[in-house]
C-alpha cells in the first residue's frame, strides 16, 4: 500500500500552520494565543476550520491571478493576520486548471462555515456560469461532464449556505 498525507491531513497541516497553536485530544478543541489589545500579553482562544480541498469551476480558468486575489481582497474574501480568522485559499495547481481549494477558519465552526459560504457565493457572483450557459447551448453536443460540474458547484454552494444559516 501507498503512505500518504490524504486531504484531510493536508488541511489540518496548514490550519496547524496559520494558527501555530495547539490540538486539545481531551477536549477536542484548537487553541491559540492571540495578542491582546494592551501590552500585557495574549489571550487564548478557540479556532475551528472548515475545507474543501478542490472546488473546480471551468471558469476559474479564465481568471489571472492578480485579478482574482484583488477581488477577493477588495471584497473581504481573505485572511486576518491579527484576528487569525478568514479565508485561505490553497491553490493546488494553477488557477487555469480551474481548481482551488478553501479553508475558512473562524472562532467556532459556524463562523468557520460562513466565511466558507462567503467565498464561494463570490466566486459564483464573480465567474458565474453564464457564459458557459451560452457556449453550450450554441453548441450541437453538450458537454455533459461540464453541466455536471456546473451542477456539482450550485449543490456545494446551496449546502454551504443551509450550513452557515
Amino acid at each position: 500500500f501507498f503512505l500518504r498525507m490524504t486531504n484531510s491531513v493536508t488541511a489540518f497541516k496548514l490550519f496547524d500552520f496559520l494558527m501555530d497553536g495547539k490540538f486539545d485530544c481531551a477536549t477536542g478543541e484548537y487553541k491559540i494565543k492571540v495578542a491582546g489589545q494592551n501590552t500585557q500579553g495574549h489571550r487564548v482562544e478557540t479556532r475551528s476550520f472548515v475545507a474543501f480541498d478542490h472546488v473546480y469551476h471551468p471558469n476559474l480558468a479564465m481568471m489571472q491571478y492578480t485579478s482574482f486575489f484583488n477581488s477577493c481582497r477588495h471584497r473581504g474574501v481573505s485572511f486576518d493576520l491579527t484576528k487569525m480568522t478568514g479565508l485561505a485559499f490553497l491553490v493546488v495547481d494553477s488557477l487555469v486548471a480551474g481548481v482551488l481549494g478553501l479553508i475558512g477558519i473562524g472562532g467556532n465552526l459556524g463562523q468557520a462555515q460562513k466565511y466558507v459560504v462567503n467565498a464561494l457565493t463570490f466566486i459564483n457572483e464573480l465567474i458565474g456560469t453564464h457564459s458557459l450557459r451560452r457556449i453550450t447551448t450554441n453548441t450541437a453536443v453538450v458537454d455533459t461532464d461540464l453541466a455536471n460540474d456546473i451542477n456539482a458547484f450550485h449543490k456545494i454552494l446551496y449546502r454551504a449556505k443551509k450550513l452557515g444559516n
